[in-house]
């Protein structure tokens, strides 16, 4: 009933141009599954869990992404309530994202007998997209920083491990399946590109004590 009334929310949200109302529904439907997601802990939920996971961080990753285009509109302490609400919705979305990979990792665990495999190579590959798709948004949302911290490069360090982790899954993705080789290809295009980028802007905040511009 909560994933019903949770695609009900979805399919009205489609047409809803009002920014407070589509933000609302999104808001519902994290309260639906939410909890149910979190009250699944034993193993033989961990496949709901994963797909209930999955739903809940797409949606509040959208809500972070819409709240983020409108912090141009706010200027003084407005402008900070609205940073500090978002950082803790951004973190908050990447641990769901996380439980996502850790079921998912969890649910193709490795039996007693089989050669050694990465997770991303013991899974399904009807779940395979959306084990990487999960694996690059939080890559980029670690990236996001909404409260800056001058000579801080935590979330930048995070961000780039995890970029290269979606480089090192794809090619083991590809490996071990007939996948096209144009798969998930824009994705890693832009990892590549903050694999290249990142380093260098880590190491300048590091000898200047400066702030990491959002990337």
């Amino acid at each position: 009933l909560a994933r019903l009334e949770s695609t009900c929310w979805k399919l009205v949200s489609l047409k809803e141009p009002d920014y407070a109302r589509l933000q609302q529904m999104r808001r519902r439907r994290v309260a639906c599954l939410d909890p149910l997601r979190d009250a699944l802990q034993a193993d033989a939920y961990r496949d709901l869990r994963a797909t209930l996971g999955y739903e809940v961080a797409q949606v509040l990753a959208a809500i972070v992404e819409a709240k983020a285009e409108r912090l141009r509109r706010y200027s003084g302490q407005a402008l900070r309530e609205r940073q500090q609400a978002l950082e803790a919705l951004k973190d908050r979305t990447c641990d769901v994202f996380d439980d996502f990979l850790k079921q998912c990792a969890g649910d193709a665990r490795t039996q007693p007998g089989d050669t050694p495999r990465s997770a991303i190579e013991r899974l399904a590959e009807s779940d395979v997209e959306a084990y990487m798709n999960a694996q690059f948004v939080a890559a980029r949302l670690r990236g996001k920083r909404f409260v800056a911290i001058p000579g801080d490069v935590r979330h930048a360090e995070d961000s780039l491990r995890r970029y290269k982790q979606c480089v090192a899954d794809a090619a083991a993705a590809k490996k071990a399946r007939n996948l096209p080789e144009d798969f998930f290809a824009r994705e890693l295009d832009l990892c590549e590109q903050m694999i290249h980028l990142l380093p260098t802007k880590i190491h300048h905040v590091r000898t200047t004590g400066g702030v990491l511009e959002d990337f």
